[in-house]
Parts: C-alpha cells; sequence; structure tokens
C-alpha cells in the first residue's frame, strides 16, 4: 500500500473496514427488493416502475464500476471514494422520509445516486484488498467477495423487517452501521 492510498485507519483494522464496507454496499443495493412491495404500496407505484427503478439501480451500480476504476486511486484516494461510496450508496435510505406523494422521476433519482455509490465501492475497495501486504490477495479477494454477497442476502430481510415493524420510516436506522462505517474509514 503507498502513501497515497494508505488509510488512517490501523492496519490491522483495514481489512475488516474494507470487509465491512462491501458488505453495507450491498446490503444497501439489496434494500429496495426486500421492501418493493411496501414501497409500491406507499408510494402508489405501478409493478412496472417498480421493476424500472430496481433496474435502474442494477445497471447503475454495475456500469459505473468502469468509471470508479479509472478514478479511484487515480483522481481521488481510495479511502475518499469508499467513503463518498458509501454515503452516496445509502440514498436509499431516504426513503423514509419521502411523502407517499413523492413523483417517481425523485425515486429514480436517488436510485442512480445510490448505484453510483455502490459502483465506487466496489472498485476502491477489491484493489485495496488486493494491495494489502499482510494477507495474501488469494485469501483476502474472497473473504471480501463473500462479506458483500452477505450484504445482498442480508439487505432485503433486515430491510423488510423494519419496514414491516414500523413503516417506511424505520429505513432510517440502517444510517447508524453506515455512518460508523464512515467515521472507521476516516478515522
Amino acid at each position: 500500500m503507498n502513501a497515497d492510498t494508505a488509510p488512517p485507519t490501523p492496519e490491522k483494522l483495514w481489512f475488516p473496514a474494507l470487509s465491512s464496507s462491501h458488505f453495507l454496499a450491498d446490503m444497501l443495493g439489496a434494500v429496495l427488493p426486500g421492501i418493493l412491495p411496501a414501497a409500491l404500496l406507499f408510494f402508489g407505484l405501478e409493478l412496472q416502475t417498480g421493476v424500472l427503478l430496481l433496474g435502474v439501480l442494477g445497471i447503475t451500480a454495475n456500469v459505473f464500476q468502469i468509471p470508479a476504476a479509472l478514478i479511484s486511486g487515480r483522481m481521488i484516494p481510495a479511502r475518499i471514494a469508499l467513503i463518498s461510496g458509501l454515503a452516496c450508496a445509502s440514498a436509499v435510505l431516504t426513503l423514509a422520509f419521502f411523502p407517499p406523494e413523492t413523483p417517481w422521476l425523485v425515486l429514480l433519482t436517488l436510485m442512480i445516486v445510490t448505484g453510483v455509490g455502490i459502483a465506487f465501492v466496489h472498485p476502491a475497495g477489491v484493489t485495496q484488498v488486493q494491495s494489502l501486504g499482510t494477507l495474501s490477495p488469494k485469501i483476502a479477494v474472497p473473504v471480501y467477495m463473500t462479506c458483500g454477497f452477505f450484504g445482498a442476502a442480508a439487505g432485503p430481510w433486515i430491510a423488510a423487517l423494519l419496514v414491516e415493524s414500523g413503516g417506511m420510516k424505520m429505513l432510517f436506522y440502517l444510517f447508524v452501521p453506515v455512518a460508523a462505517e464512515i467515521a472507521l474509514l476516516a478515522f
């Protein structure tokens, strides 16, 4: 790891921080699928609009990984890409604050911002994981990837539990682990 990308996070916490960032990014990407029926009902949307929102989120999160990979570590430090990526990815959680009459184009914009955020976390994180001096990439990358898959599996379940327990406003509580992760990455 060179001086430009070295995190302020202590070295022994850097791999867990990277892996938990991947967990959270993929969890955030899976929030809407877990609450889609409730979101459709709450916002008065038709299924085709909900599927469009999911499609835009997925396409954005994947296609934007290419420019994110070119920017991360070159134009902005990987640590900043991770922090800003998680902050943008959490845009999906702002569904907790919008009223039922929110236009679907606003929701579409949230999905684009969420997708771009997720896109930045992936290349910034995997590049850092591959450059760890303390762990072989043969082990570090699969563990990092597995954390992302666990996030994608947990996201719909966690979001559904929260929304079922108290409505869309309960998504607010998912800001807590995201904020904690951002703090870990920043300090």
